[in-house]
Parts: C-alpha cells; sequence; structure tokens
C-alpha cells in the first residue's frame, strides 16, 4: 500500500479516537470513563478534586491503533471494491 494510505489512516485513526474520548463510556462510582473500545481519559468526581483528569497512556495508544487499523482496512476494501467493478464493467 501506498505511504499515503497509511498516514491517512493514521490521522483519522487518531481523529476518531480523540472524537471518542468526548462521549462517556461508563460512569462508575467517584468516575467518569471516556474513551471507546478501551477507556483511556478518566474524570474523577469524588475528592481529591486538585487533578480531576487522568489519561491512561497505554489505553490511548492502543485506542488509535485499533481505529487506524479500522480505517486502513475501511480504505482498502474501498480501493478493491472500486478496482473490481472497474474490471467487471469494463
Amino acid at each position: 500500500m501506498k505511504r499515503q494510505t497509511w498516514i491517512l489512516a493514521f490521522g483519522l485513526g487518531v481523529i476518531v479516537t480523540l472524537a471518542t474520548g468526548l462521549l462517556p463510556t461508563e460512569i462508575l462510582m467517584g468516575a467518569t470513563h471516556y474513551g471507546f473500545p478501551l477507556s483511556w481519559l478518566i474524570r474523577l468526581t469524588l475528592p481529591p478534586e486538585f487533578d480531576p483528569w487522568r489519561i491512561n497512556t497505554a489505553n490511548l495508544i492502543i485506542d488509535a491503533t485499533f481505529w487506524t487499523a479500522v480505517i486502513f482496512l475501511i480504505i482498502h476494501l474501498k480501493k478493491r471494491i472500486k478496482i473490481e467493478r472497474l474490471i467487471l464493467s469494463g
């Protein structure tokens, strides 16, 4: 695959990962978790409130890798379907 496809997939994967950080996935006693499929952003709602936001770096990297792979697969399948349509129609 071309390098541009990987760069596009990575960029969109990071955007989707950050977008999943806007919606709460779990609300547990004292904390709200954000991110999908893994929670990578945690907001503490009980004391200590001096630093209520926590980022789980490992989950963030795994999420970005997951969404990059999903988007790469979508791009690859879209190109393959387009090529097959050209072959069948020509």
